[in-house]
């Protein structure tokens, strides 16, 4: 059987010492750790944090949701209807995206259109 518990993990698990019940559960969960641990080995995954968009709001984020809900359903059934939905709803998304971003640099140029340093400042993050 490709996926059996080698021998040897189980030769070097160790019982003795058990007193309490607290023990008991200390030594039966490392002891299940180690056997499981062993054919299968602790897999990492790396997670990109990216950095949150000002413009960013719960009425964009309510789009992405029912954008995603439209495809995978669209995904599922591969109905011409299902696929007109979930056009709508990345047009909708995108639409409200992109409203939202051009509000938010109007006002922030509005507001610091007096402080030059500020407003070159904002356009270099942008360009890298």
């Amino acid at each position: 059987m490709p996926h059996e518990i080698p021998q040897k993990a189980i030769m070097e698990l160790e019982f003795v010492g058990v007193g309490s019940c607290a023990e008991l559960g200390t030594c039966y969960t490392s002891t299940l750790t180690k056997l499981l641990d062993a054919p299968v080995p602790v897999m990492t995954k790396n997670v990109v944090k990216r950095k949150r968009v000002p413009w960013f709001s719960n009425d964009i984020r309510l789009a992405i949701r029912l954008r995603r809900a439209a495809e995978r359903k669209w995904r599922k059934s591969n109905l011409a209807q299902d696929y007109l939905s979930f056009k709508n709803g990345r047009k909708r998304a995108n639409y409200i995206m992109s409203t939202a971003r051009k509000e938010y640099f109007s006002d922030f140029i509005s507001q610091n259109s007096t402080n030059q340093a500020k407003l070159f400042q904002s356009v270099k993050t942008l360009l890298y």
